[in-house]
């Protein structure tokens, strides 16, 4: 799987969590974008989210190290 698009899946999931929901178009949307987009997007919401960025901190960094 692509890393970005692995990314944006976990922050839809997280997003599921807080009751939120996204309709496919929006889902679809998110995934055409070109891959410097969703970087930045992707650095945009983790400094609004420090959950999130724990978990993804634990996931790609301290799973490594196990």
């Amino acid at each position: 799987m692509d890393f970005e698009i692995g990314i944006l899946l976990l922050i839809l999931e997280i997003h599921k969590i807080h009751r939120m929901k996204f309709d496919q178009d929006f889902k679809d949307a998110i995934a055409r974008l070109p891959s410097k987009e969703k970087d930045k997007l992707l650095l945009r919401l983790l400094k609004k989210d420090i959950t999130l960025v724990n978990q993804l901190y634990f996931q790609l960094v301290e799973s490594r190290s196990v």
